[in-house]
């Protein structure tokens, strides 16, 4: 019998070299839907090779970056072998990304590209994720011309190298469309997050976290063409797969409360917009940095809804809580309310 287990937390115990005591709750085997989420997950996280080192991916995922980065900088410091360190250069890269440290995210990623280039072919799918990820901090980041830059080089290596209904195609798909979409194109945007869905549908299972990401995209689409019942049809479905697939504080999570939270705000349903909202700041203060600025996005979202109903004593907590936001200045309180 294959065991399956959640994982609740992991933590650094003693204090000599790091010992990591991991606290899980086992689950049934029988568990269909899990079972094969759980085999699709391990296929995905195996390209990068040593047991550690998928641990820290395997973290990164589940939303605890702190915990993976731990990890990887104690295997830095062991290794000397080039493609190792570009290995661990690239999950560091993912963790300050995630962190929203986009220039550290750079400067790990162009390390890490560096230093695989001398051992991979050229159209090596790793290449294409890094490619990917770069693409990714520059969309963050609001360079959309370089975003696509990278982007196109991730597509292009995996249109040699990949069946043509991988789920990499998917995300490279649903990236460039996510560019489109912050451009403002948003039928082109649509047409690249549809391909990306119609190979998640077929390669995935129904439950993974991708697909939440693709339904999430849609939806977004719709919401900023006014289309609000599409939009929120697109935000449920994402919803139900991350309740289903995600642990109960993961970033991702909030990112769908919030979005609902948006499309009430939008049609005026203050008290559901702010239910919304309330359960994405929850999620967001436990799993994120306190400068992290998805943080501030919430407490903007909130003190938005709170200064249209023009509750100003709840909005004055809002403004205070922004104060204490390390990347929160004056004049950017004052043009959000």
């Amino acid at each position: 019998m294959h065991t399956v287990f959640r994982i609740h937390d992991i933590k650094v115990i003693g204090t000599g070299p790091p010992i990591y005591e991991v606290n899980i709750t086992l689950t049934l085997d029988s568990d269909e839907e899990l079972r094969t989420l759980t085999d699709h997950i391990r296929q995905e996280n195996h390209v990068d090779g040593k047991g550690w080192t998928r641990l820290g991916q395997l973290l990164i995922e589940l939303g605890q970056p702190d915990t993976a980065e731990k990890i990887y900088d104690t295997l830095l410091n062991q290794t000397s072998d080039d493609s190792d360190e570009g290995v661990i250069s690239h999950q560091l890269g993912r963790i300050r990304y995630k962190q929203g440290l986009f220039q550290e995210a750079i400067t790990l990623y162009t390390k890490s590209l560096m230093l695989l280039e001398k051992s991979l072919p050229a159209n090596h799918p790793t290449l294409a994720t890094l490619y990917s990820n770069v693409g990714s901090v520059y969309d963050s980041m609001g360079d959309y011309s370089k975003s696509l830059e990278y982007y196109g080089k991730a597509l292009s290596i995996e249109q040699q190298s990949l069946p043509e209904n991988h789920p990499d195609l998917a995300t490279s798909y649903g990236n460039i469309g996510s560019v489109y979409y912050r451009k403002g194109d948003y039928p082109k945007s649509l047409e690249y997050y549809g391909k990306a869905l119609s190979i998640q549908q077929q390669s995935l299972p129904e439950n993974h976290p991708d697909l939440a990401t693709s339904y999430n995209n849609i939806g977004l689409v719709y919401d900023s063409m006014g289309d609000y019942p599409k939009s929120l049809e697109y935000y449920g479905k994402a919803l139900s797969i991350e309740q289903q697939s995600l642990p109960e504080n993961h970033p991702d999570l909030a990112t769908s409360y919030n979005n609902i939270g948006l499309v009430y705000h939008r049609k005026g349903d203050y008290p559901k917009s702010l239910e919304y909202y309330g359960k994405a700041l929850s999620i967001r203060q436990q799993s994120l940095p306190e400068n992290h600025p998805d943080l501030t996005t919430s407490y903007n979202n909130i003190g938005s809804v709170y200064h249209r109903n023009g509750d100003y004593p709840k909005l004055i907590s809002i403004v205070n809580a922004l104060f204490k936001l390390a990347n929160v200045h004056y004049h950017q309180i004052i043009h959000t309310f």
